[in-house]
């Protein structure tokens, strides 16, 4: 039988020789011990020129800055990093957005709510569409998000996107808002 390296599971793999002819049987075990694949980390770039807000008067502006304004206008930002430096055949093993270095202006608006959205090109149709939930976060203390299953599902894409919003304007006539700069997408992966 031939049993090939990769078809082993990883760790203690023990395998029983026997050898038979007219004279009787004689056998020997052999242990193959199978490791790992190799993990490799990456950083997905930040494409800046595909994020940015969008206001709720219409307005597509080029900073990632969710809240509201002093005409109590609220703000959606999208964060988009470019994944195409994945494998095809890449399993992920763990993937963490970390939003970057956090701004914060006014009172607050409560929790930022965190949504996988491919988006595309952004434009003002994507204020408001929606987006699969990933979490809610306090927006300047959380440093890491856990989007292991998300890019795991997107991994044939081109691009992760991200939507992020407060539940609306806290209607005080200032600004509330929180900008972030520098944003991050770790992501582990094998090759099997």
């Amino acid at each position: 039988k031939l049993v090939c390296y990769d078809e082993m599971g990883v760790g203690d793999n023990w395998f029983r020789l026997t050898a038979t002819n007219s004279a009787g049987s004689v056998f020997e075990d052999k242990l193959i011990r199978a490791e790992p694949p190799p993990e490799t980390t990456m950083s997905a770039p930040f494409d800046a020129g595909k994020s940015g807000g969008i206001c709720s008067d219409g307005r597509v502006l080029p900073f990632v800055s969710p809240g509201d304004d002093g005409s109590n206008n609220v703000y959606e930002a999208f964060m988009t990093f470019d994944i195409r430096g994945l494998p095809a055949n890449a399993t992920i093993v763990s993937a963490y957005l970390n939003l970057g270095t956090c701004n914060p202006t006014g009172d607050g608006l409560g929790q930022l709510h965190v949504l996988n959205l491919q988006y595309g090109d952004l434009d003002v149709g994507d204020y408001g569409a929606g987006g699969a939930y990933i979490t809610s976060v306090d927006p300047c203390t959380v440093f890491s998000i856990d989007v292991t299953d998300q890019v795991e599902a997107m991994k044939a894409d081109v691009e992760f996107q991200v939507r992020l919003h407060f539940d609306g304007s806290d209607f005080d006539g200032g600004v509330d808002d929180v900008t972030y700069d520098s944003p991050t997408l770790d992501i582990t992966y094998i090759i099997q």
